[in-house]
């Protein structure tokens, strides 16, 4: 069994171009603190110690990767072979399912059948590439 591992995707509301995925032990740790209110010191006086939920997007990882080694977390969007579309990866009805026209179908059935299937990139990185160009 693999270790449950997170990212977090940070919000910049008032310039788009600073948003940013952190995939740090720390930075996660920090964002956390942030959308749960775990405690956080302060290591340096100017740090800003209050939460902002707002900014903050936590994805867990499914435990599995793509046909290049890549790992698959929550709100990757997919293809496999023989599907024409990109799914969204989504946690819904306790499990990873993979978004296929807003009915969450799991992740595991969608991989049945087929031994290819890759991540194409994060939907908040693929946002973020839209609005900056």
């Amino acid at each position: 069994m693999k270790n449950a591992k997170f990212r977090v995707w940070r919000h910049n509301f008032e310039d788009p171009k600073y948003s940013q995925m952190i995939e740090s032990h720390q930075g996660v740790y920090i964002a956390l603190h942030h959308c749960l209110g775990v405690a956080v010191h302060a290591y340096w006086s100017d740090c800003d110690n209050q939460p902002h939920p707002e900014q903050y997007v936590l994805m867990q990882y499914t435990g599995l990767d793509d046909t290049v080694g890549k790992e698959m977390f929550e709100s990757d969007y997919v293809i496999a072979y023989g599907d024409s579309k990109k799914r969204e990866i989504v946690f819904a009805e306790g499990m990873f399912c993979v978004d296929i026209d807003g009915e969450p179908v799991p992740l595991a059935w969608y991989m049945t059948g087929t031994d290819k299937i890759l991540v194409l990139g994060n939907k908040f990185e693929i946002e973020k590439e839209i609005v900056i160009s």
